[in-house]
């Protein structure tokens, strides 16, 4: 049985980077004529299986790259899906406005004038209010 390390060994490209941090994508050129396997950087002959796992490895890496990468969008879609600004406005003003004695109002966008939110009689969707 050979070991997995002597495979690598025919292409010295790939050898190098193997676990280096300037990892390069395995280039290989088949021959139709004499069915034979080339490295484009260095031009050494590879081993077929040798070939094989070089791409398998490559293809590994980088279905796992992908998958983190999707994982991070899904997680910003639900971060970003989940914001609702109206929340963030009303616990605002839930800790403005306090308790007891010290009990602050909000005032009016339009007058400035305090009002108690209990007061509020109606709401209107935001889509028909004209500024």
């Amino acid at each position: 049985m050979v070991s997995k390390k002597k495979f690598f060994s025919a292409c010295k490209c790939y050898e190098n980077n193997k676990y280096g941090v300037d990892y390069v994508k395995p280039q290989l050129c088949i021959d139709e004529e004499s069915h034979l396997i080339f490295c484009d950087r260095c031009g050494a002959v590879i081993d077929p299986f040798a070939a094989m796992l070089m791409v398998a490895i490559f293809e590994k890496r980088q279905n796992r790259e992908w998958g983190r990468y999707m994982e991070s969008a899904r997680r910003f879609w639900k971060i970003a899906h989940s914001y609702k600004p109206y929340r963030v406005a009303l616990k605002e003003m839930e800790k403005n406005m306090g308790r007891g004695n010290n009990a602050m109002l909000p005032c009016c966008p339009k007058c400035d004038r305090a009002f108690d939110p209990a007061d509020i009689k109606a709401y209107v969707n935001k889509k028909y209010v004209c500024d």
